[in-house]
């Protein structure tokens, strides 16, 4: 069960990593990877790294990940507590991760089941966001997307990110206003029709499955569908989305 992120510090007091022991580990961390890194390199005449050297590089790169942690854990000392209640949830799991599902692959159950893994999950992009603006080099962050509105929300969001410059635009699907019809009454337009089309003109079922796409007369009725609606659709052009590239093939 997931804990409020704070209770990833209790953890590392358990392990004897503090406020005032941090410091050192953090030196200590440093040495190690940079002696994994001199010897993770070295390879044999042809090319190949052995064993040694592969294990080399993978202790490194779990001790960079490790290191990351902790500087993200003890960025700001115990002021730092606050944030991680905030948008970090803690949780440790036991048995249940790909290392462990690679045990009991091979046979090695009782290893797996007692392996525990540490999770410490981030649920604001704000924290991403400003270690991004506090790097040399950065000088402007623009946030681009037509599905960010309403910006306020988006903006609170990432909590501490200042935007001095927002700009929001209408959303371009609105109702348009009534048209005259040639022999119709005045009738309402609207720019976005939606709906399901179960059949087609010759009532064959508009079943697009894995298991019906293929089917020829699924895609002569499809045909016949847009046959009908794209002459009637006006405007530039219809636009047709497939689920799969494959199926978009078969349909041509």
């Amino acid at each position: 069960t997931a804990t409020e992120g704070s209770a990833v510090l209790d953890f590392f007091e358990q392990a004897g990593i503090t406020d005032q022991t941090v410091t050192r580990i953090r030196s200590t961390l440093e040495g190690a990877i940079s002696l994994f890194h001199t010897t993770a390199p070295e390879a044999d005449a042809g090319g190949h790294s052995n064993n040694n050297t592969l294990g080399a590089a993978s202790s490194g790169a779990f001790l960079e990940s490790f290191q990351r942690v902790i500087d993200l854990v003890f960025e700001n000392g115990v002021e730092h507590r606050e944030l991680l209640d905030k948008v970090f949830r803690f949780s440790v799991t036991q048995g249940k991760d790909a290392r462990a599902a690679k045990c009991r692959e091979e046979n090695i159950r009782e290893q797996a089941d007692h392996m525990k893994s540490v999770h410490l999950r981030c649920f604001s992009g704000g924290v991403a966001a400003k270690k991004l603006l506090a790097s040399e080099g950065i000088l402007s962050l623009i946030v681009t997307s037509g599905t960010l509105a309403p910006l306020a929300e988006f903006k609170r969001g990432l909590r501490g990110v200042e935007f001095p410059m927002m700009l929001e635009n209408d959303h371009i699907i609105s109702r348009a206003p009534e048209v005259v019809v040639p022999d119709a009454t005045s009738v309402s337009v609207d720019q976005v029709w939606g709906g399901i089309v179960c059949a087609g003109p010759t009532s064959v079922k508009l079943n697009g499955s894995y298991r019906t796409r293929n089917n020829h007369d699924y895609l002569q009725e499809l045909g016949n569908v847009l046959a009908n609606v794209a002459p009637k659709a006006g405007g530039d052009g219809v636009l047709v989305a497939f689920s799969s590239y494959a199926q978009l093939r078969t349909a041509k």
